[in-house]
């Protein structure tokens, strides 16, 4: 860990105050957990502790060993890129562990945009390829668990293979950099297409691998070989069973005589390629004799008996499929598999809570006998299992939103390369991690998800005084006392799901309002009732009494009144807006406005106004019975109106511009809407700069001998998009965010917010990242007689592998040496001589495989 000298004094902090108030912050997420989707763990076969985890909507990540937690590896893409959060494939240079390659796209994001990324230094930075045009990728499709679909060739590592969903099978021999189509595979009509591609590296000539696998998500002719590196390719279809599947995955033997494929009747995760997975074998080929052995742990195939019909023909039994599969590189009969897409029990540690999901399987002898680690324990029986039983168990591990969870749809499951005691396994919620894998006796599957966060946040409110409260899309949301830690309370209680609205009474703050539900009626089993209130901050939730409309009112957004006795409710797609004073005992229709998504906002100071927006302002003094117009302006492409907290008629209105450049705006008022200037120096000379795109506003605790909210915009100026500050009342403006932490776009939720309790942090929504933050400088001091601060990071660790520049403060490169050396005394002692009388050092960027980068910057003065 980097050395920093204990001695830190009252003048110090004084030296740092003129750059701690700029330079004292630093991008990170709220602690949440998990919360979404993770596709595929990538283990690397050649350096110990190098493990990748590539999500559908979240990008992708690096384990640091360190402090078991996870380095996210995207956040630099920006909101026209934001379809490459969601990673394809995922693959790993066998002979340079540096290098990381990976396929990004998203169908419904910027049009498709497709990317190949490649990496020399363990994802810290990439190059990136658009090949959009040759063909496009789709992270968060059907059968995204399934994989790998990018592969580099073992014995030349220059040479890749990408497989596609509609446009077949590619190959790079200039790693990346150019692709040609290969003949002879052809893309499937479906939208799944490859699902993987696998190298056999005993066979190789003229410095490349020649035996080459590909499994097609389709039935029938669904997995080829070829021998001659591509050139030309053959058909050995999957066997026929008495029911029909595809490929999810395969491994291979390291002599390369058994080809092992988990194989499902759909492509999944759950529904895919218009088929729920229900059934799948796992199936071993005899590449010398080739022949096809069924090695199932359980015979997912054939139809058993009904259970309530014995004498009858077949039934539509679910069983699930099998996914996720991994090979011991020390011995290749031991093996592990996950099904996808089983509902079995599961039980949770130190508690009598169970979760329903996937069934993972271990046998030590080539596929001959199976351990299923769960047990063979029956729904009725699960909770009453005694708490020796030899089964796994999961486990929370600080977490305690995920207990009752599961782990389901565990498409991927990998050894530790190094220590197969060591097992990771994918599912919907995060990853789980088993540090003593011991089937056929109690161990537990620990829920491992430090700063791994992928939920879609939808709304958030910070509360003066009080915590952070927030709600998210699947998971509800949760209550933060402390956003750098995991929440102590579990999510909110009573559930909906995804909740889409929230607020709280400005002048009597412990009144808190959400929203979520669905479109079913309150007689289908999936109903969700969508509406909540809290008397206590959000420590308790109650009903609101009853749901006006079922299954056409749902989600939406919400509103309540300064003190808290009149909430309105937008509901989702809706061009009315609903009130209540007496918590859903009656509902009325507010008069006077119809619009979809109408921003209902209460006046933070006097409770009998109200705000909603329709092309302009609408106003109500009679707490929200009726609504009068009471501009004349006519705003278009709006996306966010907000009011400043503690001022009577503060009203912000944001304009979209479609290139995110030029025709948008920022509008105020101070007089409750009826009139507006736009924050420009043209309109206005107190302006400084202009505001040329606005996509939300936000506000928080006012600076340092401010008196006005800090206010935030996600907006551009100056032809530069990202999140601005300003601390006089929009009259200047600093962008505080950097081109490596763009997050992609605001997304589901579109929201900027400031801290209500800390002057200068804000959050933002994503797409699949969670709720983007920044969070202050943790530390001062001085190190070799400069001062510094060290910025919000993981611990540095000695490992190595990365190496320490420092810049001058024109940026000129003073030095350059290893971290390990660097770390023994905070220094390189190469270095003490190194700086001429009065140079004061820039920066010092530290950066490592294990813990990302960490930056140091010293007085500017």
């Amino acid at each position: 860990m980097l050395k920093i000298l204990p001695v830190i004094t009252i003048a110090l902090i004084t030296i740092f105050q003129p750059i701690l108030s700029s330079d004292e912050f630093i991008w990170g997420t709220v602690t949440m957990g998990g919360g979404g989707f993770v596709s595929a763990i990538i283990t690397s076969q050649t350096e110990e502790n190098l493990i990748y985890a590539r999500t559908d909507v979240g990008g992708a990540y690096r384990w640091n060993e360190q402090d078991h937690s996870w380095i996210p590896l995207n956040d630099w893409l920006d909101g026209n890129s934001n379809g490459l959060y969601g990673i394809e494939a995922l693959a790993l240079d066998p002979s340079n562990p540096e290098r990381v390659y990976m396929l990004a796209g998203t169908e419904y994001w910027n049009e498709g945009k497709t990317v190949f990324m490649r990496s020399d230094d363990y994802g810290t930075t990439f190059d990136t390829i658009n090949v959009t045009a040759k063909f496009k990728a789709h992270g968060n499709g059907y059968g995204r668990q399934n994989g790998n679909r990018l592969a580099v060739d073992p014995n030349n590592p220059d040479i890749l293979f990408c497989g596609t969903r509609k446009d077949g099978l590619w190959k790079t021999g200039d790693r990346g950099t150019t692709w040609s189509k290969v003949a002879g595979i052809t893309a499937p009509s479906n939208t799944e297409g490859i699902c993987f591609i696998l190298f056999d590296q005993n066979r190789s000539s003229g410095g490349a691998t020649q035996r080459i696998y590909v499994g097609l998500s389709v039935t029938g002719d669904n997995l080829f070989v070829s021998d001659n590196g591509g050139s030309s390719w053959s058909s050995m279809a999957l066997p026929t069973l008495t029911k029909q599947v595809m490929p999810q995955r395969a491994v291979l033997t390291p002599g390369g005589k058994y080809l092992y494929v988990t194989a499902a009747n759909g492509a999944g995760p759950g529904f895919g390629n218009g088929t729920t997975i229900s059934r799948g074998a796992l199936l071993r080929y005899d590449t010398q004799a080739k022949n096809w052995t069924d090695i199932s742990p359980e015979n997912w195939i054939d139809d058993p008996p009904d259970p309530e019909h014995p004498d009858q023909t077949p039934w539509d039994a679910h069983f699930g499929g099998y996914g996720g599969i991994s090979m011991d590189p020390a011995d290749s009969n031991h093996l592990i598999v996950s099904s996808i897409n089983t509902w079995k029990p599961q039980r949770w540690n130190n508690s009598t809570r169970a979760g329903w999901g996937d069934k993972i399987f271990a046998t030590s002898d080539g596929g001959t006998t199976w351990t299923s680690v769960f047990g063979d324990i029956s729904d009725e029986e699960i909770s009453t299992v005694p708490d020796n039983a030899p089964i796994a168990v999961l486990d929370k591990n600080g977490y305690n939103w995920i207990e009752g969870e599961s782990i389901h749809w565990a498409g991927s499951i990998e050894f530790d390369p190094f220590n197969p005691k060591r097992v990771f396994v994918t599912s919907g919620n995060g990853v789980f991690m088993a540090d003593d894998f011991s089937p056929g006796k109690r161990f537990s599957w620990y829920f491992t998800v430090k700063n791994f966060e992928e939920t879609v946040p939808e709304d958030l409110v910070s509360i003066p005084g009080g915590p952070l409260i927030t709600v998210i899309g699947d998971y509800d949301g949760f209550v933060h006392p402390d956003i750098n830690k995991p929440v102590p309370a579990s999510r909110h209680q009573p559930q909906m799901g995804s909740t889409s609205g929230i607020d709280y009474a400005a002048k009597n703050p412990g009144v808190v309002v959400r929203v979520g539900g669905n479109d079913k009626p309150e007689t289908d089993n999936e109903y969700v009732f969508p509406l909540y209130y809290s008397t206590d901050t959000g420590a308790t939730w109650k009903k609101f009494a009853t749901h006006p409309g079922p299954q056409q009112n749902y989600k939406g957004k919400i509103a309540v009144a300064a003190d808290g006795n009149v909430v309105l409710w937008n509901p989702d797609e809706k061009n009315y807006l609903l009130r209540t004073d007496d918590w859903g005992a009656t509902w009325t229709t507010c008069s006077g406005v119809s619009a979809q998504k109408c921003f209902p906002t209460a006046d933070p100071e006097n409770e009998n106004v109200f705000y909603a927006f329709g092309n302009g302002v609408y106003k109500s003094t009679d707490k929200g019975a009726s609504f009068t117009k009471v501009d004349n302006a006519n705003f278009s492409w709006t996306t966010d109106f907000q009011a400043t907290p503690d001022r009577e008629g503060h009203l912000w209105v944001t304009g979209f511009a479609w290139d995110g450049i030029n025709g948008g705006f920022l509008a105020r008022s101070t007089d409750g809407g009826s009139t507006f200037t736009n924050v420009d120096p043209e309109a206005n000379a107190q302006y400084t700069q202009k505001i040329q795109h606005c996509e939300a506003i936000g506000f928080g605790k006012e600076a340092p001998g401010a008196s006005y909210p800090a206010i935030y915009i996600f907006g551009t100026i100056g032809d530069v998009k990202g999140i601005w500050q300003s601390v006089d009342e929009a009259k200047s403006w600093i962008r505080i965010n950097d081109d490596q932490h763009q997050f992609g776009s605001l997304s589901n939720g579109n929201f900027v917010r400031g801290d209500a309790n800390t002057f200068g942090v804000v959050y933002r929504s994503t797409a699949g990242r969670g709720i983007a933050a920044r969070f202050p400088a943790l530390n001062v001091g001085i190190a070799h007689g400069f001062p510094y601060a060290i910025r919000r990071s993981p611990p540095l660790q000695a490992d190595g592998y990365g190496v320490v520049r420092i810049f001058t403060l024109d940026g000129r490169l003073i030095a350059k040496r290893p971290q390990a050396a660097f770390i023994e005394n905070g220094t390189h002692p190469s270095l003490k001589n190194r700086f001429p009388a009065g140079l004061r050092i820039y920066e010092t960027r530290i950066q490592s495989r294990s813990t990302a980068q960490k930056t140091i910057n010293p007085s500017r003065r």
